[in-house]
């Protein structure tokens, strides 16, 4: 599930990722698909994060740009 409801190469951030990680019982995977070509992607997996945070959205998205 992609909480700003769909991909984008612009780093935008949406309020959906904060309402998640508000959850106390969710966990969050943080993954960031970075395109090399139009047929290749890197994929990097972060550790999950637990719910129940109160994190804005920015600070959340800036953890995933940095994986």
């Amino acid at each position: 599930m992609f909480p700003s409801g769909s991909r984008t190469r612009e780093k935008i951030v949406k309020s959906g990722i904060s309402v998640l990680a508000k959850e106390n019982s969710t966990f969050l995977i943080p993954v960031k698909i970075d395109w090399v070509n139009r047929w290749t992607c890197h994929v990097y997996i972060g550790k999950p994060i637990s719910g129940g945070i109160n994190r804005s959205p920015e600070n959340l998205m800036k953890y995933i740009y940095n994986l």
